[in-house]
């Protein structure tokens, strides 16, 4: 697979008809795959130039930086151009953003947008003035309409309601993939193993947005992949606060694993809600039936 140049600087080497996409990508999800695929059709050098973070705030994220270069990176596109959050592009106007920084800086000759997207200061480069400015400055405009999965129109914004709601089914038709986390392996309190069920605590990377509940997961540690048991919650029985946490247990095997050690988390079920059961007795029960669930999903 060929390697993608990502770039973080103000300046870019001149290319020369260059087909040209721009968004925050959070997610990366089916409407991106849709620009991705368009941006390719051409035939020329593709560069994707990113938000690292969304313009607006936002209740969470999707993908972190890391993640969305990575999963861009493997749709094999030839160049992506990271705008920091305090970077000057943003006070750009719409003539400046197109003439000195798509046509000039990236030597853009097809430029490929999606239904909702705008650029420049106040969200004045729509694909109708786009399109007004396309044949003086020798450029193809190309419009991706709305993608829909089950009848809705994928968004970042539905997708992070769906996980909200932990409704993963809904968020993974939406994405086109599975969902899923990065973090590091914690110190937890030791109480999994204490009533029979050992589990690795995941820090997740900062603002990344859970769904809560138990889910059948996959669990990649230093390249190799496990079946686990996840849970994601508040620990609601144990009274012990208000930070969703997520815990895995490995399922076949015993794991031990050092803290900060770095993990992939997929989730690709989801087993039940999260809940506050009456006892301790009570919660060992529901893990075995969690237990037995993901087992037979893995067919262990």
């Amino acid at each position: 697979m060929k390697k993608t140049k990502i770039d973080k600087t103000s300046k870019m080497p001149p290319l020369r008809g260059v087909a040209v996409t721009i968004g925050t990508f959070d997610g990366v999800h089916k409407g991106h795959a849709a620009l991705i695929k368009r941006l390719k059709s051409f035939g020329l050098e593709t560069v994707v130039v990113v938000l690292e973070k969304p313009f607006k705030p936002v209740d969470g994220l999707l993908t972190s930086t890391t993640e969305k270069l990575n999963i861009l990176s493997s749709m094999g596109v030839d160049k992506i151009f990271i705008i920091p959050p305090d970077s000057e592009i943003f006070n750009m106007t719409a003539t400046a953003f197109l003439k000195d920084f798509l046509i000039k800086n990236l030597c853009a000759s097809h430029i490929v947008i999606g239904h909702d997207f705008a650029f420049g200061k106040n969200k004045t480069g729509t694909y109708k003035w786009l399109a007004a400015q396309a044949e003086t400055l020798n450029l193809q405009i190309d419009l991706v309409k709305a993608v829909k999965a089950n009848k809705e129109t994928v968004s970042s914004s539905g997708i992070r309601s769906a996980l909200k709601a932990s409704n993963l089914k809904k968020a993974s038709a939406l994405l086109g993939r599975n969902y899923g986390f990065c973090g590091t392996a914690q110190k937890g309190r030791g109480v999994g193993a204490k009533i029979g069920f050992p589990t690795i605590n995941i820090k997740p990377e900062s603002n990344k947005i859970l769904p809560t509940g138990v889910f059948a997961a996959t669990v990649k540690i230093k390249d190799v992949l496990y079946p686990a048991a996840l849970s994601i919650g508040r620990r609601l029985t144990f009274n012990v606060g208000q930070a969703i946490v997520p815990e895995a247990h490995i399922l076949g095997t015993k794991l031990v694993v050092k803290k900060d050690t770095k993990i992939e988390v997929e989730l690709l079920k989801k087993i039940r809600s999260e809940k506050k059961f009456p006892s301790v007795k009570a919660l060992v029960s529901a893990i075995q039936k969690d237990v037995a669930r993901a087992s037979k999903f893995f067919n262990l």
